[in-house]
């Protein structure tokens, strides 16, 4: 049976800081050691005056014939306990972390302190691994002889130096052990080793930069590049001007790290103590970004668009952008990438997210700043005439209009009628004349909203009705504009009828409007007399005419009468045609083009 455990006598292990090994004709060199535990990657041996190669089989055991791996193996005696400080012992030299796998045996006095094990510098403080027991004779022949072992080493240190050796049982307080031959007990006083195999471990480096180029390799006005290791005894020399480090090259201080300001190359050799650990030269490349875009936004007052335009610090600086909420992309050829633009300005004239990033020769790109630009909705507005709200603009001379005007929450309306000066809205407006009004919501660190346009027009010409008394059908053409008050009256009164030119259908209006003409039904022995006798109107000073379509309207008096303007009129009865066309008289009119 085997047992593994640590062993912790002071006076022996004092003993074992001085030992000393006597020399031994049967010991090997360190290449018959690396042929016998068969050659292992990354593993260098030293001689052994106590160890012994051994080809075939392992010998002087029961049971016999128990293979070697590649038919060579090492074995060693045990000192006698009259020397127990003595240790037979090789090393091995390992550079990196990782696991050492080996195959092993032993037949040692366990029950003395007798010992096969493995340790770094110092056995008391330095030991790795162990294992000791007798030797039973009953265990299976082949493979299975061999038991398994591995010592895993961390990164404390680049290059470990690992002894294994056999420490012979104690002499004080010495006790012959009792075996049982019942159970095939057998103390051959020996251990054996075969097969070393070294795993390195492929996640510990000698040398990393971070941050990492592969990820980051670019900054903006300055960097702290430090460079790492898994190992935590190794030194580096470094440059960052192009040229290859050497011995003398700056010691890298890994409190201070590496600060860089412009394109710099960090090229660095590594160090275990005064040695150089391998040829590589690490580097790691790093590009100063192109200053951050800034963005300034242009808005001039009662303008429905926003001018927003690019700039940095970095002189020469190409801008690309994006309006759709992407990441703007320059190509390696410069060209700008899908649904990216280049240049310095946009206009923008609704809610946008814009997204730029600024790019110089020799540079990387910049950080890419993303800002929305939310557009204000279109300030809302209320026509009061007499204190009713109107929809229709138009109010008479002795009328009290007001224009209520309303903005989102936080917004202020600025406003302009008939082009005077620009003001700040604050309670609503008189309207006491024909005006026109502009307005929009202003927000700071918004868009300004579209600009509305309201026309409101003052029915101040006063324009004599003459209600058609004969009985009949009889067009009537109304110059001007009227209020929706008068408009009410005059409808209630004589039920007009108007055309559609459009639909080309006739239908009942609801509003009467200026530059239009109505049918209106007189019956026999009835009168239009009580009608309103006077109202006021805002002259039309010209109508619409579409092209190659009949209309019934008429022309205001002081309109420009296009050429080749066809007109019939109404005589009570039938529709003559008349040139050239009337004014101020109810008319069907066709014009080869379109007049406005």
């Amino acid at each position: 049976m085997l047992s593994l455990h640590r062993f912790f006598l002071p006076v022996f292990c004092c003993l074992l800081a001085v030992a000393a090994f006597c020399p031994d004709v049967h010991g090997a060199t360190a290449q018959q050691i690396a042929n016998a535990l068969d050659n292992p990657v990354g593993v260098t041996f030293s001689a052994s005056s106590s160890w012994v190669y051994k080809a075939g089989n392992v010998a002087d055991i029961i049971p016999k014939g128990v293979p070697s791996f590649n038919n060579n193996y090492m074995v060693c005696a045990s000192p006698g306990k009259a020397n127990p400080q003595k240790l037979n012992f090789f090393t091995v030299t390992i550079q990196g972390a990782g696991t050492l796998s080996f195959r092993y045996q032993v037949s040692l006095d366990d029950y003395n302190w007798a010992e096969l094990c493995a340790y770094e510098n110092d056995y008391e403080w330095g030991w790795l691994w162990g294992a000791s027991g007798y030797w039973n004779n009953y265990v299976d022949q082949g493979e299975d002889w061999w038991e398994e072992g591995e010592i895993p080493l961390g990164a404390e240190n680049y290059t470990r130096t690992i002894s294994f050796a056999v420490v012979g049982p104690t002499s004080e307080g010495y006790e012959k052990p009792e075996l049982d031959p019942e159970w095939g007990e057998k103390l051959y006083n020996k251990a054996w080793l075969d097969h070393f195999v070294w795993h390195p471990d492929e996640d510990a480096r000698l040398l990393v930069f971070n941050p990492d180029p592969e990820e980051l390799n670019s900054f903006n006005e300055k960097l702290t590049v430090y460079l790492d290791s898994n190992y935590d005894n190794l030194t580096f020399h470094y440059t960052t001007d192009g040229s290859a480090p050497n011995a003398n090259s700056p010691v890298y201080d890994p409190d201070a790290g590496i600060t860089i300001t412009r394109n710099t190359t960090i090229s660095a050799i590594v160090y275990e103590g005064d040695a150089r650990v391998d040829t590589t030269v690490y580097s790691a490349s790093y590009m100063r970004k192109t200053a951050p875009p800034q963005l300034n936004i242009t808005q001039n007052e009662l303008q429905n668009s926003a001018l927003l335009e690019f700039s940095s610090d970095t002189p020469g600086a190409v801008f690309y952008y994006t309006l759709n909420n992407n990441v703007p992309e320059r190509l390696e050829n410069g060209q700008p990438g899908e649904n990216t633009f280049t240049g310095s300005r946009v206009t923008l004239t609704k809610t946008t997210t814009v997204q730029v990033l600024a790019w110089a020769d020799g540079l990387a790109d910049s950080n890419v700043v993303s800002e929305t630009f939310e557009k204000l909705p279109t300030p809302e507005s209320s026509f009061v005439v007499n204190g009713t709200p109107s929809a229709h603009p138009v109010f008479d001379k002795n009328d009290q209009a007001t224009l209520t005007l309303t903005a989102a929450q936080g917004a202020r309306i600025r406003y302009r009628i008939n082009g005077g000066d620009i003001q700040v809205y604050e309670n609503p407006l008189d309207i006491d004349q024909t005006s026109e009004i502009r307005f929009q919501a202003q927000q700071e660190g918004k868009l300004h909203s579209d600009t509305v346009t309201c026309k409101f027009y003052q029915a101040d010409t006063l324009f004599p009705l003459d209600p058609p008394e004969a009985p009949g059908w009889h067009l009537f053409f109304l110059p001007g504009e009227i209020s929706e008050k008068n408009s009410k009256e005059l409808i209630k009164q004589w039920h007009p009828i108007a055309y559609d030119s459009q639909k080309k259908n006739y239908y009942r209006p609801d509003l009467l409007r200026g530059g239009g003409s109505y049918w209106i039904f007189t019956p026999e022995g009835g009168t239009r007399a009580e009608a309103i006798k006077n109202i006021y109107i805002y002259p039309l000073t010209g109508i619409t005419i579409p092209a190659k379509t009949w209309i019934l309207s008429g022309i205001p008096e002081d309109a420009s009468i296009p050429q080749d303007i066809q007109a019939q009129t109404w005589d009570g009865e039938t529709f003559q045609p008349v040139s050239p066309p009337p004014t101020d008289t109810a008319a069907w009119l066709y014009s080869p083009v379109e007049i406005k």
